[in-house]
């Protein structure tokens, strides 16, 4: 038998060598790396996107909120500003004549209407404090919403937006009677005041009735005589009749007539002078610390009702800081708390805010996004002018 065999030698084995192998298997690991590096730097982008996104909203919801109370600052119902008469000169004969009928008047930031330092004088409603000073009732501190140390703050004071015509009635004898608001408004339902017993309200009167509108004791005089005034107070509420009570409301009056000494107006008083009742607002910003142990954006305000407590309440977290300066009438530059000399004087308030994004963590992880592991910082700013005090 005659065997054959194959041309060309021995067969060579199939398939690949451990040297191929070993080639394929790192070119896999380098494309897996590379898919990885790709991916991660996709999270670590919309990470950071995200994180911008909710900075810049934090920062756009801040300066919505401050924005539109220091706006009102010392904003009243009959003039342009407490103090301040239609004319919008200061110290003349249009100006408003200004009580704080509260029995507490100047003992708490609240139920301060003007400022005693570094004014005197009666158009008030705002007063601002730089990072190095105490704003009493507020201190600074590490339990949850105090004070951050080396933190600025802001307070404004104004009437609420929502204002209600009215008669005020002197009573025939102040000494045992307290005097009383006729509100043409109900107390509850659409269009109803809202007030209710122990409210603190700002009322102002610029004008007397009509001669010959039948009401006792208006005379050609009695409108020469009249000066317009506006008063800080406490009332009880019955209905659409409101009551200056001199006792029974906590912090209460100091008196049944709004003014003191009492009585003010004379004659004029019995005028029943029409008068306009708004809801008084006393706020305070500042950076608090949280229950987390961050710091936030806070708002301090008062309790509704009789024996009105401070309300401190954490609005947006990851705000780090609070910077304010302030453009002063007739100055050239904007200058911090500590350069104003008259409170009066301040007609813009230049709002800055620094956010961070490390709060809370960024993303479901709590992992944050700058290059060096730290939170992401930023810094917006706005301008805001007090609409009251504009020429």
């Amino acid at each position: 038998m005659n065997l054959h065999y194959p041309k060309g030698g021995r067969r060579h084995a199939a398939g690949f060598t451990l040297i191929e192998l070993l080639i394929g298997l790192l070119l896999g690991v380098l494309v897996a790396a590379a898919a990885t590096a790709v991916f991660m730097m996709n999270s670590r982008i919309r990470e950071s996107t995200d994180s911008l996104g909710r900075m810049q909203e934090s920062a756009r919801v801040a300066f919505e909120l401050v924005a539109r109370d220091v706006r009102q600052t010392g904003g009243f119902s009959c003039g342009r500003e407490a103090g301040v008469g239609d004319s919008g000169s200061r110290n003349t004969a249009a100006d408003y004549a200004v009580s704080n009928a509260l029995l507490n008047a100047n003992t708490t930031w609240w139920s301060t209407w003007t400022m005693a330092l570094p004014t005197a004088e009666a158009r008030g409603g705002l007063r601002a404090f730089a990072p190095g000073q105490a704003s009493a009732g507020t201190p600074f501190g590490t339990a949850t919403a105090n004070r951050v140390a080396g933190t600025a703050a802001i307070e404004v004071r104004y009437a609420g937006h929502r204002e209600f015509d009215g008669q005020f009635v002197a009573p025939a004898n102040p000494a045992t009677q307290p005097a009383r608001i006729d509100l043409n408004a109900p107390a509850t339902g659409v269009g109803g005041h809202g007030l209710v017993t122990g409210s603190l309200v700002l009322v102002c009167a610029n004008a007397l009735p009509p001669v010959g509108s039948g009401v006792p004791a208006v005379e050609a005089q009695d409108q020469i005589d009249f000066v317009p005034w506006a008063a800080l107070a406490q009332v009880a509420v019955n209905g659409p009749q409101l009551t200056l009570a001199y006792t029974g409301l906590t912090p209460g009056n100091r008196n049944r007539l709004l003014w003191e000494p009492a009585p003010f107006w004379g004659a004029a008083a019995r005028a029943q002078p029409r008068v306009r009742v708004a809801r008084y607002v006393p706020v305070r910003w500042y950076i608090g610390v949280n229950a987390r142990g961050g710091r936030s954006l806070f708002r301090e305000t008062l309790t509704a009702g009789n024996n009105p407590q401070p309300l401190r309440e954490e609005m947006i977290e990851g705000v780090r800081d609070l910077e304010l300066a302030f453009a002063v009438d007739g100055g050239t530059d904007f200058v911090d708390a500590a350069a104003v000399t008259d409170w009066a004087d301040v007609t813009a308030v230049r709002l800055g805010v620094v956010v961070d994004s490390g709060q809370g963590g960024v993303g479901t992880e709590g992992r944050r996004v700058s290059e060096d592991g730290t939170a992401l910082e930023r810094r917006f700013t706005s301008v805001v002018a007090i609409r009251s005090r504009l020429p």
